[in-house]
C-alpha cells in the first residue's frame, strides 16, 4: 500500500513538475515538407510573402518564381533547405542527419502565447528553438533572412554538440551566421534584431 502510494506521489509530482505543458497548443496545418524540415504555418499565412521575406530568390537565381511551373509550397521547402545548408557550410557544422520541424505564427503575441502555454513564464523574443522537440518556433510578422540564419544556427549547434557550448558562444555563433547572410545578400542595413 505505502509503496503505491509513493508511486502514484511520485508520478503525480512528475508530471506536475515538468517544464513543458502540453495542453492548450496551437496546432496548425502542414505547409510544406522538405528534407530538413517540415513546416507548419498558420492558415491566412501567404506563401509568396513568406518566399520574399526569406530571399529564396537569392538562393534560386536561375529563374524567377512562376506559379505554372513551380509551387509555392515547393519552394518554401528548398529554400528552408538551402539556408540550412548554407549555414551549416558557414560554420563548418554539418548535420545531415537532421529532421525537425517549424511552426510559424502570425506574430510575436501568438508566439509569445505559446511559448507560455509550453513554459509557464512570459517571453518576449520573436523566435525560439526547442531542441527537445526540434521545433523553431518563428513570428511571421517579424521573420526575415537575418532572424531565419540564427535561428538555424541554434538547429545545428543544439544537435551537432553533445555538450553545447555557453549561451554567449551560441549567440556570438549565431550573430555570425547572421552577418555572414546580410553581407552576402547585401542587406547589412536590414533592420537590426529587437
Amino acid at each position: 500500500m505505502k509503496k503505491s502510494l509513493l508511486l502514484l506521489f511520485l508520478f503525480i509530482t512528475t508530471l506536475g513538475g515538468s517544464k513543458v505543458s502540453f495542453a492548450e497548443r496551437r496546432v496548425y496545418p502542414l505547409l510544406t515538407q522538405g528534407q530538413y524540415f517540415s513546416v507548419y504555418a498558420f492558415p491566412q499565412m501567404d506563401c509568396q510573402q513568406l518566399l520574399q521575406k526569406i530571399h529564396y530568390d537569392d538562393f534560386f537565381p536561375i529563374r524567377p518564381f512562376d506559379s505554372k511551373e513551380d509551387s509555392c509550397r515547393e519552394l518554401v521547402a528548398k529554400t528552408l533547405d538551402a539556408v540550412y545548408l548554407e549555414v551549416s557550410d558557414t560554420l563548418g557544422i554539418n548535420v545531415y542527419s537532421f529532421k525537425g520541424s517549424i511552426k510559424i505564427f502570425p506574430d510575436r503575441e501568438m508566439l509569445n502565447e505559446e511559448y507560455l502555454t509550453m513554459f509557464r513564464e512570459g517571453f518576449t523574443e520573436r523566435a525560439f528553438y526547442f531542441h527537445e522537440e526540434a521545433a523553431l518556433y518563428l513570428s511571421f510578422e517579424d521573420l526575415d533572412v537575418a532572424l531565419l540564419t540564427h535561428e538555424m544556427t541554434h538547429v545545428i549547434i543544439s544537435n551537432y554538440f553533445i555538450v553545447p557550448p555557453s549561451p554567449k558562444l551560441q549567440e556570438i555563433l549565431s550573430g555570425y551566421a547572421e552577418y555572414h547572410f546580410r553581407k552576402r545578400l547585401n542587406l547589412l542595413f536590414l533592420k537590426g534584431r529587437n
